[in-house]
């Protein structure tokens, strides 16, 4: 939801930024193999997988000022598990790289 008021952002979908949340989720919790799988998929439909991807140079002040509001989230806060906002920079950093990993063999 932080991610709506980020101007950039206002020209992509709401599941395209959804997606991308998906993608930093799984790496939060350490599933990296199944957010590289998830990330090969989305861009095999054409969804971005990357904040660079959808224009979001990264690291970006405002957008990192935006962190602790998405922590402060609901659905953030029923985790059964806490989130540093260290620990989401991190997940937002190895995102950033998932577009780097090689697609899968076709």
């Amino acid at each position: 939801y932080t991610l709506r008021d980020y101007p950039v952002l206002s020209g992509f979908l709401h599941g395209d930024i959804v997606a991308w949340g998906c993608l930093v989720q799984l790496i939060l919790e350490g599933k990296v193999k199944e957010a590289q799988m998830l990330s090969t998929f989305l861009q095999e439909i054409s969804v971005p997988v990357s904040l660079h991807e959808m224009g979001v140079p990264f690291p970006d002040p405002a957008l990192t000022a935006l962190l602790p509001d998405a922590l402060r989230q609901p659905d953030m806060e029923r985790l059964p598990y806490c989130v540093s906002e260290a620990a989401l920079l991190e997940a937002v950093l190895v995102t950033e790289s998932l577009r780097n990993f090689p697609e899968k063999e076709k």
